[in-house]
């Protein structure tokens, strides 16, 4: 099974970066993208972290369910990025916690109309739309 744990889409919410009166961005958009995202996995019955401010980075967010830890950054680049990690430390790995996840992830995303233009991959920079894939499993 080939798992692609990142995704790239558009998100239908307002701009919420904030300048400074130089015209410099002192907070990132995608804060609001994290909480709706945070708000979709916790309906699955995940329990998330509120999103934290990684500036140019984005907005970084936990979700913990059925034992394991999934680190999540949501940054805009053009659209929106959402990376995700399985960061449970196991003796013998075990991806069925990650393919569950993904899949909640997944049919959150494409529930809520604010949502759209799904593309999943695998590597760590967004690729072009031709190398990417319409589900994060195959």
């Amino acid at each position: 099974m080939k798992l692609r744990p990142n995704v790239w889409f558009k998100a239908d919410f307002p701009d919420d970066t904030i300048y400074a009166e130089d015209g410099n961005e002192i907070q990132f958009a995608g804060q609001a993208v994290a909480r709706a995202v945070a708000e979709l996995l916790r309906a699955r019955g995940y329990r998330v972290d509120e999103p934290e401010n990684e500036y140019e980075n984005g907005w970084t967010l936990n979700a913990y369910g059925q034992g394991q830890r999934f680190w999540m950054q949501v940054t805009f680049i053009d659209d929106y990025i959402l990376q995700t990690k399985d960061m449970t430390r196991r003796l013998w790995p075990n991806q069925a916690p990650l393919i569950a996840f993904l899949r909640h992830l997944e049919s959150s995303l494409k529930s809520d109309p604010r949502f759209s233009n799904l593309r999943w991959w695998a590597k760590d920079w967004p690729p072009t739309e031709a190398e990417s894939f319409e589900a994060p499993l195959d």
